[in-house]
This record gives C-alpha cells, structure tokens and sequence, in this order.
C-alpha cells in the first residue's frame, strides 16, 4: 500500500493491525484514526480490509464502507473521505514459499530439571518435496513515517549475556504418522458479514491473556518459564508460548495466544503442522524441525549460510523515475561494525531506513540471518533496532522510569516488574549507564542521551542494530564514547550499522559504505584501504570527488571489485 513513498509487505498467516496504536502492525498517527481502526486479513483465497467498529470509518469513491475486498491498485481512505490514503498493491509473496536455507541445527536448550512428558522415538516424519507448494497472494502496504514499534532485541546469542545455561538436549517429537509436505496455513476466519464476526480482530487475541497448552498425552510445552518441557531464554517469548502436539498429520505446533506470535517459515500461525527443515520462529529465536527433532539453528552454520546481513542489488526509485538507491551491495557479519558515509543527498539515511524494513527495495532483496527481511518482516522486526537521530526519550523522566515503561509497552504481558527490571538493569550495565539511573534524561550529557536511545532498543536485545547519525552534534570527545560504544555493541555478536558524517573515528569500524548523489556505491571495504582506492585519504577531496561525478566514482569502484 503507497503512502508517501514508505511500504510494507505481510504475508497469509495472520491479521494486519492498521491503526495509532504503537502496537499496530501499520501505524497512522492521525487525529481522525482509531487505536486500532481497520485490519486486513487474507480470508478464503482472498484479502479483505475490515472496519474495527472506528469512530470514523473506512471510505471507497467517498463513500463509508464496513468491509472491501482488496484489488490491486484499490485506494482506500481512513478517518473520513479525505483522511489518510492507503493505496494497495497485491501480488505473489516472495518470502515463505519454498525452502529455508539450508542449516546445521545444535540442540535447543531444555530445562534438565523438569522432567519432559516425551512419548518413545517415532520414525522421522516425511521429507518435503522438491519444495514447498506456493503461497498465496500477499498485500503490499506502504505507511507513514512512523515505523511500527521496533519490535525487541535480543543477545546475538539469543540468550543472556550472563549467568549458567542449563545443558543442552534435543527435543524428539512424540510418536506420529509420516504426512506429505504443507506449507504454514493462514488460520481459519469467520464469516465476514453484518454480525459481531465483523469485530473480531487479532488485537482482541492481544488483550486476552494467554491460554495454557492443550493438556494431551505427549504434548510438549514451550515458553519462558521453568515450568515448560521446553525452555526458550528469550524475553520476547511468552511464558507458556507454544505447544507441540502429537496428531494423525504429524506433530503440530499450536500458538498458546503469545503476544508477539508463533511464526512457521515466516508466516505467523495459530496451529501448524511441522514437516522437515521447517523453520519456527519464538521470539528471536529460530529452531529448525528435522528427523523429529525440534533444534536451535548453529549459529556458527547460521553465518556462513546466509547470516548477518546480506544486501543485495537493492534499488529504490520512486514516482517511476528518480532513483534514490542505485543496485547497493553489502554483507555485514555479526559482530562487525559497519559506518554509512558520504556527501549529503547521497541516500544514507534512506539506505538505513530501507534496511530496517521501513520501505521496500524497487529491486534487489535485503536477508537477515537467512531470513528476506521484508517479506518476513512480521517474525524479523523483532531483531531489528533502529535508533534515529532525534532522542526519542521523555526528558521529564528518569532513565529508570523511561526505561520501565517502554519494557511494560514491549515485552510480553506476563513478565513481571521484577523480570523487566532485571532487563533494563542487564541493558544499563552493557551501556556503562548504571549510575545514571536516578538522573532525569534532560540532565544528561549528549552522549548519556544517546546511550539511553540506544538503551530502549536494546530492552529485547536486537542481533541488528541501525542508527542514523548518532553523534550529531556532539563534541569531539562525545562523539569519541558514541561511537566506542558502538564498537562495544558489535563485539557482543550484533550486526551493527551506522549513518554518520563523523569521520574522526572510522578506524574502529569494520567496513566502511561511501555512498555518492544519488545512492550510488563509490567504496565500500575496511577503512584502511580507503586512500588506496580513492587516491587520498584527505576527506574534503573524497567527498568533492564523488559529488561531483557519482556516476564516475561507481565505475571506478566496479573496476576494483
């Protein structure tokens, strides 16, 4: 859907929230907009867009709508006939179709002091075909500037930073029958007509809370809590999140109501029936199912596989004509630190917003850990961090206070004060920010307010960060801590990325990505090896030299790759 040039693409599988709440899928923040004013559901071979009972309404040609079918090319407004346009395109989803890369799985980590109800070993269940049968049509969606809210971080080992973890052991499904390969299907949905089903919306299935696992012999619970056969160190997961149940098909795993959603090769379900290399999702952790076994994918095989970040000829033009991103490639490992240079208008911030899932590539496809990042932007948000260059913490507030509440609003509704106060202290101490907690945030340093941006994002420990111009206008020795914090961040296992036009401390990047007019790749490799391709390390010529000749600057750096 085209909304002043952002977009987002989402998949059969699960409702989409559009609406002002910062828990909405899609965020319109406007007067006229209910909290949670319209959802799009795919329904029976088909995508529909419902009114949630708004105050103001849904309107086609200007006229009050309570549901419309979703054709390429519709146009909607919200709020009134004028209000926000939402325009949508409708093709084929490109990212949950087929297999997912290929992994060498290690043993998820279960709680060895529970005893696990597993029935004996069964015989593997059935090998999928040449691949999977293809998905049904997705909605593309293009919203405003307010991205949803970044959903939580995680440790790049998606664990802890600290504290004994129990041994590992591999779960074996209970005993089933061999099934033929199926692709994650969307959930059933209610008739849509002019009853109360018209209301039924995922946002209830957010309000309501969890359900406990289907109590059935051999069923295997998953979650955060002690209490499950299976123990997932995950803050985002729920504390009974899952369960896997043993069926005639085959072991099927059933959602429990989790807030941020069970999610099977990338497509969030209420229930799904698992087939070898079947990828689930929990959280920001991904276990792979294979031979009857549910295991955590090797973080080793993981990235030299298709991990870290992987940018491929991404291009963005818009109105058909201007090109802002022009066939840009990087790869970024975990725990790099990778800085996003160049003259002004030459699409960094653009870049990093594309990155992080705001806007959707003309061409060109942008991979996270395996994953298409926007066309499995649903189970993926959750690792992405991204900081912008305005601090977006309440200067009335404390650091502790600031950082309570936004835990409260992003992680799960069951974790207690008590846990989400052992994460924000686990946060302040990686940030060196401890002695601080007591200090209101318009009383700190630049730096210090920085640190505490970066802080709400790290709450659920994102592998991926991006900031936008973190040490502007900061003072040398300021910019010095931000971008030695940085360092620090990337060494912990995270993908790091940052836009800046500080150019003092390069040298503690991994790589550098010099962008020319026009988003145009004039460089990119580790900073010592600048003044080897650009002729001079003297940045006043570097920049001179690309903005004045962007399309001579890309040539020169294809013929040294």
């Amino acid at each position: 859907m085209r909304y002043e040039g952002a977009e987002r693409t989402f998949a059969p599988g699960s409702d989409v929230v559009i609406g002002r709440d910062l828990r909405a899928d899609v965020r319109v923040a406007h007067p006229l907009i209910s909290r949670n004013h319209l959802i799009v559901r795919y329904d029976q071979g088909r995508w529909i867009a419902i009114d949630n009972g708004s105050l103001n309404g849904l309107y086609v040609h200007n006229r009050r709508v309570p549901v419309v079918d979703v054709q390429d090319g519709l146009r909607v407004n919200v709020g009134n006939p004028d209000g926000p346009a939402l325009a949508f395109e409708v093709g084929r989803h490109q990212g949950s179709a087929g297999r997912p890369p290929p992994t060498t799985s290690i043993p998820i980590v279960s709680d060895p002091s529970e005893p696990s109800a597993r029935a004996p070993q069964s015989q593997p269940l059935g090998t999928h075909g040449p691949g999977h049968p293809q998905q049904p049509a997705s909605a593309s969606f293009r919203h405003p500037v307010h991205p949803p809210t970044p959903a939580q971080p995680r440790y790049p080992s998606s664990a802890p930073p600290s504290g004994s973890q129990p041994a590992p052991q591999i779960y074996r499904s209970p005993a089933t029958h061999a099934a033929p390969p199926t692709t994650a299907q969307p959930p059933p949905t209610g008739r849509i007509g002019g009853d109360s089903s018209i209301l039924a919306t995922s946002m209830m299935k957010i309000l309501r809370p969890g359900k406990a696992g289907p109590d059935v012999p051999g069923a295997v619970k998953i979650g955060r809590a002690n209490d499950n056969d299976i123990v997932i160190p995950e803050v985002l997961a729920s504390r009974h999140h899952a369960t896997l149940v043993p069926t005639a098909s085959g072991t099927e795993i059933q959602d429990n109501r989790s807030i941020n959603g069970t999610f099977v090769n990338g497509v969030r379900v209420d229930s799904a029936v698992l087939h070898d290399g079947d990828v689930v999702t929990i959280g920001n952790i991904d276990l792979v199912f294979h031979g009857g076994n549910l295991a955590r994918r090797d973080q080793a095989a993981t990235e030299t596989r298709g991990g870290g970040l992987d940018v491929r000829g991404v291009t963005w033009t818009i109105e058909n004509t201007k090109t802002l991103l022009d066939n840009i490639s990087l790869t970024a490992l975990p725990g790099t630190l990778t800085a996003v240079i160049g003259p002004s208008g030459a699409g960094k911030s653009t870049f990093a917003r594309l990155v992080a899932g705001y806007t959707h590539p003309t061409t060109g496809t942008v991979s996270f850990e395996g994953h298409n990042i926007h066309a499995e932007y649903a189970s993926l948000r959750s690792r992405i961090g991204m900081v912008p260059q305005d601090d977006v913490v309440h200067g009335q507030l404390t650091v502790q206070q600031a950082l309570m509440y936004a835990a409260e609003l992003r992680l799960p509704p069951d974790t207690t004060k008590d846990d989400r106060a052992q994460v924000v202290a686990r946060v302040l101490e990686e940030l060196e920010m401890t002695r601080h907690l007591h200090t209101r945030v318009d009383k700190l340093s630049g730096g210090q307010r920085k640190r505490a941006s970066v802080a709400l994002e790290l709450l659920t420990g994102p592998s991926l960060l991006i900031l936008d111009e973190p040490t502007s206008g900061l003072d040398p020795a300021l910019d010095r801590q931000v971008m030695t914090m940085l360092r620090q961040l990337a060494d912990a296992g995270r993908v790091v990325l940052v836009v800046t036009h500080s150019l003092t401390y390069l040298d503690v990047c991994d790589q550098v990505l010099l962008l020319a007019p026009g988003g145009k790749t004039a460089f990119c490799g580790p900073p010592s090896q600048i003044g080897a391709a650009m002729g001079t390390t003297n940045w006043a010529d570097i920049f001179s030299t690309v903005a004045n000749d962007p399309d001579g600057s890309r040539a020169r750096y294809l013929a040294r790759t």
